[in-house]
């Protein structure tokens, strides 16, 4: 997934925001259970870092698309984040 949107909240910490159409007909209880507990942030320069999920709010646009907000653990700061960063969802990661 990638990471469209990132910021931090005083209350809640970093949390990033995305679409994916693949996800556009699920419920939002299958997303939360897709999203899993924990996540592998992806930077442009490749390096990944497991992060907790903390929570998963999720909202459907007027069109039907799928906004996926993930609010992250406290080890991550907005300094671990570029515009381009990804999300892997270990649910897809394919482990030999």
């Amino acid at each position: 997934m990638k990471i469209l949107d990132y910021f931090e909240h005083p209350r809640f910490g970093v949390i990033v925001s995305s679409t994916d159409s693949k996800f556009d007909n699920f419920s939002d209880d299958e997303i939360k259970k897709r999203i899993g507990d924990t996540i592998v942030l992806v930077s442009n320069s490749h390096q990944r870092k497991l992060v907790k999920v903390k929570n998963v709010d999720i909202a459907t646009s007027l069109t039907g698309k799928k906004n996926i907000n993930i609010c992250l653990s406290d080890s991550v700061t907005l300094s671990d984040l570029q515009p381009i960063s990804q999300l892997l969802l270990l649910s897809e990661i394919n482990v030999a």
